[in-house]
């Protein structure tokens, strides 16, 4: 590294004074599109990229070396951008828990968060920070990381810069981590009996068990009010239309009505989860199927 001394003053200046440099927060949008049969003049046929300074992001790992206890006290539920956790040991926990349940019945709900890691509310990111442990300089540093923030948008010479209010910066080294801070306390909420949530990232996974359809649909409506009204303090929205549930454990003669917010809860034999393919009696036989389908294709295409 060129003058490594003068770096190391001016990381060290940011650090004690509590500064994120402006010229550091600023990202380059890179639009790529996605190949898929929507039309070029759809929003949604690209798949947008934020590339971020260097230096900002050696200022971020910086900043979490020096407040270790921002993380540190993470629910043992989220196993996303978790040392140690991971898809993996997310999926163990839906296994295990249907398989080794002792109740007739496991419900399985899984909740998807409308736009997610992009409508993460800073100001409950800064709260819950600060009251994880987060040292003055490091906060008043936190409050300048998320001022005055910019993705710019660049056509040939031309440039556009549209001003960030919300969400993880995309492509940070921070994002992750304030991620898991902004959804440890959903975790942490106090659920009914019988009622476990896990997570990895902003896939969220209830699980129910019960004895009866009856029990199943009893709790499922205590906890999915505590889980809208933690998003409604954090300015996050539960979609029921994207959310799906399925009985993971048992047979009913008809399913378990699931409400969240009013509105049902589709229920489904079968459901994509974290990677994975699940059917209701847990075989993977729809899993394998689906990668058999892929590979014959991919080896029809070669």
């Amino acid at each position: 590294m060129a003058a490594p001394r003068e770096f190391h003053l001016v990381y060290a200046k940011c650090v004690v004074e509590g500064v994120f440099p402006k010229v550091w927060k600023d990202g380059r949008l890179i639009v790529i599109p996605k190949g898929n049969d929507k039309p070029l003049t759809d929003a949604k046929a690209y798949r947008p990229i934020t590339l971020l300074p260097v230096l900002g992001k050696l200022l971020e790992r910086v900043m979490l070396r020096c407040a270790p206890a921002i993380s540190r006290g993470i629910s043992e539920y989220q196993h996303g951008f978790s040392p140690g956790r991971s898809t993996l040991t997310a999926l163990r926990v839906l296994l295990s828990t249907a398989r080794y349940s002792r109740a007739c019945y496991v419900q399985a709900i899984f909740l998807d968060i409308s736009g997610a890691l992009y409508n993460a509310w800073w100001p409950m990111m800064m709260v819950k920070a600060k009251r994880g442990g987060c040292p003055p300089n490091i906060y008043k540093m936190l409050v300048d990381y998320f001022t005055s923030r910019r993705v710019g948008l660049f056509i040939g010479d031309r440039v556009e810069w549209k001003t960030s209010t919300m969400g993880c910066p995309q492509g940070s080294v921070l994002g992750p981590t304030l991620w898991n801070v902004l959804m440890d306390d959903l975790l942490r909420l106090p659920l009914p009996e019988g009622v476990a949530m896990t997570a990895y990232a902003d896939d969220v996974t209830i699980l129910i068990e019960s004895q009866t359809r009856a029990g199943i649909e009893s709790r499922a409506r205590v906890t999915l009010d505590l889980v809208r009204k933690w998003g409604l303090r954090n300015r996050l929205e539960f979609s029921s239309s994207k959310s799906t549930t399925m009985t993971v454990r048992g047979k009913l003669q008809r399913p378990p009505v699931i409400k969240l917010g009013g509105e049902s809860i589709k229920n489904v034999t079968n459901a994509k989860v974290l990677g994975v393919v699940l059917d209701s009696g847990l075989s993977f036989v729809q899993h394998a199927s689906d990668i058999s389908e892929r590979a014959t294709w991919s080896n029809s295409v070669k």
